[in-house]
């Protein structure tokens, strides 16, 4: 017996990223964070989706223009270096909203200087899937419902609780 192909939306519980988040990153309209960087404080978070083109626009150019400021303070001191100037440029078109910019080419340069690296498409959904320990996830969903069940609110109508079942249902698939 073959089993079929998942389907996004089991992609998406796998994942536990949401279906439309999937769907963006997949058909090339947002990005994902693959690796949030070794900062101790990191500005994204694993899985976050980067979306540039949407109402999460303002924020995820605030969230780049911060990284980029601290590609920049670290090279402060030599203004003229062109790892400087490139974060500087960078930064400008970002602040300006109408201003072009590339964000490959975003993306490369912050991934050099800081380790924080981006994806787009059925690529990235594919190393994320790769990196998945299915022993793991199902643990800590079994985990989480137990402490559901002890949460004498918690019921099979709450939305967490159902989230969790179908992520678990589809974990033992």
């Amino acid at each position: 017996m073959t089993k079929e192909l998942p389907s996004p939306s089991k992609i998406s519980l796998v994942l536990d990223v949401s279906y439309k988040e999937v769907e963006e990153v997949v058909y090339f309209v947002n990005y994902i964070i693959l690796n949030p960087g070794n900062s101790k404080n990191p500005v994204f978070k694993f899985k976050e989706v980067v979306d540039l083109s949407g109402k999460g626009s303002k924020s995820a150019r605030i969230k780049l223009r911060k990284v980029l400021r601290e590609i920049k303070d670290k090279h402060q001191a030599d203004k003229h270096s062109i790892i400087y100037k490139r974060a500087s440029d960078y930064y400008n078109k970002l602040k300006e909203s109408h201003l072009p910019f590339s964000i490959d080419e975003v993306a490369k340069f912050i991934e050099t200087h800081t380790g924080i690296r981006l994806g787009i498409g059925a690529e990235a959904i594919l190393e994320l899937l790769e990196g998945v320990d299915l022993q793991k996830e199902y643990d800590l969903i079994n985990e989480e419902l137990n402490s559901y069940s002890k949460d004498l609110k918690a019921n099979k109508e709450d939305q967490k609780v159902k989230r969790a079942l179908r992520r678990l249902e589809t974990i033992k698939w």
